[in-house]
């Protein structure tokens, strides 16, 4: 199935957030990377390299809140081992964008 730029805006906004807060890589994963089309029971599957994880914490609520959906964000860093090969096989690198961030 074709993702339609809809189904990534969300995507491209929290990486944005993240990118300004000083992530230095973001990647998406799961089955948006994989190209299947969000339903209602879908999450937003993010994973995060250079940012603390006590901040993370602190921005997985702004994200969430901002994108209007549930975000799992993962820290590479410190990502459990059984979901790191899922993450490494299926991560699409998200680009830092140079537009602002829009709510």
């Amino acid at each position: 199935m074709l993702i339609s730029d809809q189904h990534l805006e969300p995507a491209r906004k929290a990486a944005n957030l993240l990118y300004t807060r000083g992530a230095r890589r973001v990647w998406l994963f799961g089955s948006l990377a994989r190209g299947i089309a969000p339903d209602d029971h879908s999450d937003l599957d993010i994973a995060v390299e250079g940012i603390t994880p006590s901040r993370l914490r602190v921005i997985k609520e702004e994200l969430a809140a901002m994108v209007e959906t549930k975000v799992d964000l993962v820290d590479m860093a410190t990502a459990h081992p059984p979901i790191r090969p899922h993450i490494l096989r299926t991560r699409v690198l998200m680009q830092r964008e140079t537009r602002p961030l829009r709510g």
